[in-house]
């Protein structure tokens, strides 16, 4: 089945989503798109046909293949360098669910032994489990507990949905009385019917999008937990990659005064720069001139070329305090990040450059430029 969202990024999921790259790339007419994904799935050569159809649309894509289990801040920062160096418009992830099993759990409690990792409960001892097996299905992922159990880990928000298949394993034949219980931060999304080792194996599929935390519990039925070996078969979760560094550049001549676009005010030249964002600019050394751009997000970066004859910038969020900022460098240096707004409330705000028309004193002039944004 094949899913769109728009959040508001277009997202698109499913079986069939490759083939919708083409007319996607046209319709938000791309031109660079990144291509985030992990090491399995490079390997498996998913990104590389995902390369072709995006090179078929006339869309020229690199690919950042390090995304982790559990993304870390500098994962995050890695995968925004590669964004930028790219000059990307566009970003297309692709990502394997990610296993209870490989993950680090916060606290975990078990009434029988300890928990284990793609094995049944066994006794007492580690590692001492057998296959997952439910209903004659061996499962090669996923954790094995005994009633009363509860695991908690972290997402951060950064995850979408969990998934399991789940039932008391086969070990035990047709005893125990279990019920599964699933967590999203103080939410109970979900709770299974008092299953035994003669049910039929209960699907989990449920929502865990914007939440802090998971919490899997196990209680025992009601009726003592004897022969309560319950498996978390296939647990996995559901985390497109990067989901928190989505990020849209906005180039210096994507003019007009709507949302995403540069408005200016004054005299202001425009040309060709070798080096710059989409080998272009703006500038100005006239006193009071200025730019804006109207974006929707939580955090705008600002980038311009800093050269020898470069002044001083007044940048602003939203008509607050104005921040200085020098341009000059004694060689040109494009595209360089000049600004990075604190972290804002989400929803629509208004970053504003003025031209002070005042210099470093080693500069010789005092040229303000504008060459892009990045809004997140």
């Amino acid at each position: 089945m094949l899913h769109s969202f728009n959040v508001p990024a277009t997202i698109v999921a499913g079986a069939g989503a490759s083939a919708e790259l083409p007319d996607q790339a046209r319709r938000l007419g791309a031109r660079r798109a990144l291509l985030v994904t992990d090491r399995f799935l490079e390997a498996g050569g998913l990104p590389a046909r995902l390369a072709a159809a995006l090179a078929a649309a006339g869309v020229a894509t690199h690919l950042f293949a390090d995304v982790q289990p559990d993304p870390t801040d500098r994962n995050v920062a890695d995968g925004l360098a590669a964004l930028r160096a790219h000059e990307a418009d566009a970003r297309v992830t692709c990502t394997a669910p990610s296993y209870l099993s490989d993950r680090a759990w916060n606290s975990a409690t078990n009434a029988w032994g300890p928990v284990e990792r793609d094995q049944s409960n066994g006794e007492q001892a580690a590692d001492d489990g057998r296959p997952i097996t439910l209903n004659g299905v061996v499962y090669p992922r996923g954790l094995g507990v005994h009633a009363g159990s509860e695991l908690r880990y972290s997402l951060g928000g950064a995850c979408t949905s969990f998934q399991a298949a789940v039932g008391v394993d086969d070990k035990v034949g047709t005893g125990g009385s279990v019920v599964f219980q699933v967590w999203a931060d103080a939410a109970k999304v979900s709770e299974s019917a008092a299953l035994t080792g003669a049910s039929a194996t209960a699907q989990v599929n449920v929502s865990v999008a914007g939440a802090s935390e998971l919490r899997l519990v196990v209680t025992d039925g009601g009726n003592g937990n004897g022969g309560d070996h319950a498996d978390w078969a296939d647990a996995h979760l559901i985390c497109p990659p990067l989901a928190a560094a989505s990020v849209t550049s906005v180039n210096d001549n994507t003019l007009g005064s709507a949302a995403n676009q540069f408005e200016y005010v004054g005299a202001w030249s425009y040309g060709s720069q070798s080096g710059a964002y989409q080998s272009d600019n703006h500038w100005s050394n006239a006193s009071g001139a200025y730019y804006q751009v109207d974006f929707s997000g939580s955090q705008v970066d600002l980038y311009m070329g800093k050269a020898p004859s470069h002044g001083i910038a007044a940048v602003s969020i939203d008509g607050g305090p104005e921040t200085m900022v020098d341009l000059y460098a004694a060689a040109r240096a494009d595209q360089s990040l000049v600004y990075t707004s604190p972290t804002l409330a989400a929803g629509a705000h208004t970053l504003k450059v003025r031209v002070t028309a005042t210099r470093n004193p080693s500069s010789g002039g005092t040229f303000v430029i504008a060459d892009r944004v990045d809004i997140r």
